[in-house]
């Protein structure tokens, strides 16, 4: 083993040694903290070693399942200055990393039945109650045109949520690219996404005789936003 292998080693082990006498990180072990590490120098410490974790968290509402891919993340760097001579670490801001987005695969998490789904209930023989069930909107209709308006408000709703979300983006290049592709991909999701829709009327001896259906067709054919 080389000298810069050795003090790397050394650096290592007093980190480790720091970590079982105190705590470990949320969600950091040996193994992972080995799988992760780089060595370096900071100008600001130049008698420390700067140990860097790369760390991955979840950004513009995305879902965290462990062990499955995110959506949308940043890879930030978590970092230890480790003095050799005391033994002692001083924990240091973490520094960020690039953006990953796969703007496809985000979209279809903010229109997923589990996040988006519309349903409508008959009032009587000519109006209708349209109602988003996760958030719990709803508005009295009476035509496809009526139903149409109120899917695109949600769209309109769901769109400035992810541009609010990603304000924190710190890259305006990267933010203005992202916001504009998320908007792209909603469209052509409300475009390909035709929702089917029943009217049930709740009156007379069969309380849940389906008397006519309401076949609102939400192809949103000219959605613009």
């Amino acid at each position: 083993m080389n000298e810069n292998a050795e003090v790397e080693m050394t650096v290592l082990e007093t980190l480790i040694g720091h970590f079982n006498a105190t705590s470990w990180p949320l969600d950091v072990n040996e193994q992972k903290l080995r799988k992760r590490y780089v060595i370096g120098h900071d100008d600001v410490l130049p008698r420390n070693y700067i140990v860097e974790i790369e760390r991955h968290r979840s950004i513009l509402g995305a879902e965290y399942t462990r062990g499955l891919p995110m959506a949308a993340y940043q890879t930030y760097y978590m970092r230890y200055a480790v003095q050799l001579q005391t033994k002692e670490v001083e924990e240091l801001p973490d520094r960020n990393g690039e953006i990953n987005v796969d703007v496809d695969a985000i979209v279809d998490e903010h229109t997923n039945h589990e996040s988006f789904s519309l349903s409508v209930k008959a009032i009587d023989q000519t109006r209708f109650v349209i109602r988003e069930d996760v958030c719990g909107d709803e508005e009295n209709i009476s035509t496809l045109g009526d139903a149409k308006a109120f899917a695109l408000s949600l769209a309109d709703a769901i769109a400035e949520f992810f541009e609010d979300s990603a304000m924190g983006i710190d890259d305006d290049q990267v933010k203005e690219k992202t916001i504009s592709d998320y908007t792209d991909t909603l469209n052509r999701s409300f475009k390909k996404k035709p929702k089917m829709l029943g009217g049930y009327v709740k009156s007379g001896k069969n309380k849940h005789k389906r008397y006519r259906r309401l076949e609102l067709l939400l192809y949103i054919s000219n959605f613009q936003h």
